[in-house]
């Protein structure tokens, strides 16, 4: 997970925009709207623990009518040894320019790059084993209820929930995942995640096929264990020499292959038959034993129930 997150943060911050102007401005309003404000007299701080936030804003913010009015990295703050928050200062007409833009982007074509803005500082994408989902937290309700509704627009389906005093929208198709990373033109890692995903997907089915296959060869030696004692003791007891030859026949397999199919069994008798007919053959027997086990006696005169019948 965390060499996959190196890769999408990478690429949201190197990536340029096409339409220079127009999608840096929509992406620095989208920056900054999901920015929490400090408001001063004259002044607004913006605050914010991810780094890479001010490196995206640096590197779009010149190609924005903006930057005639303010050099950006002047009015950086960063922590001594980078730890804490990054700070960025504005004059307040300044913030309130950029940030009301959002009003004239939403409806437009931009609106994709205003959001690719907002899910830089405010979004997260998680890949536990059972699936994958991304998330938009902040403590904006109104900032949340603007992105339920321009991606509900766009016929991608999120949910929306409070937790910890946190507003958030939640997408789980791993589909319109890769549709949303795309749409922010992160064609490497909405491929990636998509290879992710089939190898996932593909390991999941192997491991059920080979616990399927676990599965069956357990209940086979099991059936087969439970053959060898039923041959043992019909052996023991005397009744094997009075068996018709079909049921001898696979007494004698049986104990010469202990570990064999019965549709392998079949194949070795004298004349090939059927995995059905060697289970007929083994429920006869195995009825014969459970006769034998509550001490019914027959006499040779009398041959046993089971031992009659045409089909062997």
């Amino acid at each position: 997970m965390q060499k996959f997150a190196n890769l999408m943060w990478d690429e949201w911050i190197t990536s340029l925009p096409e339409r220079a102007v127009q999608e840096a401005e929509a992406e620095s309003s989208g920056i900054m709207g999901s920015l929490y404000p400090a408001f001063s007299s004259r002044n607004v701080s913006l605050r914010s623990s991810r780094l890479w936030v001010f490196r995206r804003l640096r590197r779009i913010w010149p190609m924005t009518s903006w930057s005639s009015v303010i050099d950006l990295a002047t009015m950086l703050r960063i922590p001594r040894e980078m730890k804490g928050k990054v700070a960025l200062d504005l004059p307040r007409d300044l913030y309130q320019a950029v940030v009301d833009e959002r009003k004239n982007i939403l409806p437009g074509r931009n609106a994709w790059f205003w959001l690719r803005g907002v899910w830089g500082n405010i979004g997260s994408l998680y890949l536990p084993k059972g699936g994958q989902y991304m998330i938009f937290r902040s403590l904006d309700k109104e900032l949340i209820e603007d992105i339920n509704n321009f991606l509900l627009k766009n016929n991608i389906k999120v949910s929306r929930r409070q937790k910890n005093g946190y507003n958030e929208s939640i997408l789980r198709d791993q589909d319109l995942i890769v549709t949303l990373l795309t749409r922010f033109r992160l064609y490497n890692s909405s491929l990636v995640l998509e290879q992710r995903t089939m190898i996932r997907a593909m390991r999941d089915r192997a491991n059920k096929l080979v616990n399927c296959d676990g599965a069956n060869i357990r209940k086979s030696l099991e059936a087969a264990q439970k053959q060898i004692e039923i041959a043992r003791s019909l052996k023991d007891k005397g009744i094997y020499e009075d068996l018709p030859k079909p049921l001898k026949e696979m007494i004698d397999l049986r104990l010469k292959y202990p570990s064999s199919t019965l549709t392998e069994l079949g194949q070795f008798v004298e004349k090939p038959v059927s995995k059905s007919t060697v289970k007929y053959r083994w429920k006869k027997l195995q009825l014969l034993a459970d006769q034998l086990s509550n001490n019914l006696k027959f006499s040779n005169s009398t041959p046993p129930e089971i031992y009659r019948g045409n089909r062997m």
